[in-house]
Formats: C-alpha cells, structure tokens, sequence
C-alpha cells in the first residue's frame, strides 16, 4: 500500500513538473500561506478518510493499492493544477 502511494506521488510529480507551470515562489508570502494551509488540510483528510476506510473495511492490499495511488496522485498533480486554473495562483 506504501508503495502505490509513494507510486503516485512519483507519477503525480513527473506529470505537474511536465505539463504544469506550478511555482510557488512566484507569488506573495500571503497566498503561499494560504496554498499551505488549504493543501495541508486537504492532504491530511485525504489520508485520514482514505486509511479509514481501506482498514475499516479490512480491504484487501490488492484493492487498497488503487485508493492510494490516488491519494498520492491528487497531492502532487490536482492540487497544483486547481492552483494554477485559481486565482491563488497570480
């Protein structure tokens, strides 16, 4: 299960680092704060909804693998792509 997460942020990173312009020293120290405390917030519920529900429903590690994956896919590719498409963004 670690491993299709750590295999989603790779992907995920591989993919903003290509095809979206996601910097974030291009923008005020406020809007990083900001950036900061929403994506922790959404970071830290993602994995706590998503661990909750692959151990409550003692999913098998085969099937966890895909909500992992996608939790580590959304961290480091949708969120930069909602940032950049907001106005946070500029």
């Amino acid at each position: 299960v670690v491993y299709a997460y750590s295999l989603g942020l790779i992907n995920g990173c591989y993919l903003c680092r290509r095809f979206i312009p996601f910097n974030p020293k291009e923008v005020s120290v406020i809007r990083r704060i900001i950036r900061g405390i929403v994506g922790g917030t959404i970071t830290v519920l993602l994995l706590k909804y998503v661990l909750e529900t692959v151990i409550m429903n003692q999913m098998h590690f085969i099937i966890a693998v895909i909500p992992m994956f996608i939790v580590g896919f959304i961290i480091t590719f949708i969120y930069p792509l909602i940032f950049s498409k907001l106005i946070i963004h500029k």
